[in-house]
């Protein structure tokens, strides 16, 4: 199994370690020119503003997960359209609005 994971940080490097030892390939997006996951993982630098290339990016995972609720909402719709994402965007868009979420 190959997981895209959005982000790259210090959840995202987690994952991939304990991806690893269960046999799941686990590959980080990320927006910045750093990031923790690199050490432990694949990690693509591609945009959040870039929708062609994360649904492009997408397409190579059999699933796709992020690793902090701040993950902009329209990319993470756009890539559902390509490959199933979980948590759902139902789930991130009322993380990111703390009044629904209560």
């Amino acid at each position: 199994m190959r997981v895209g994971v959005l982000g790259a940080g210090h959840l995202g490097r987690m994952l991939a370690m304990a991806g690893h030892r269960i046999g799941v390939e686990v590959r980080c997006q990320t927006d910045r020119d750093e990031s923790c996951a690199a050490a432990v993982c694949g990690v693509d630098q591609i945009a959040f503003d870039d929708i062609v290339g994360l649904r492009d990016w997408a397409r190579a995972f059999d699933v796709v997960s992020y690793e902090f609720e701040n993950v902009p909402v329209r990319p993470v719709k756009e890539i559902a359209e390509v490959v199933p994402v979980h948590p759902g965007v139902h789930a991130l868009a009322t993380a990111q609005d703390r009044v629904l979420e209560k």
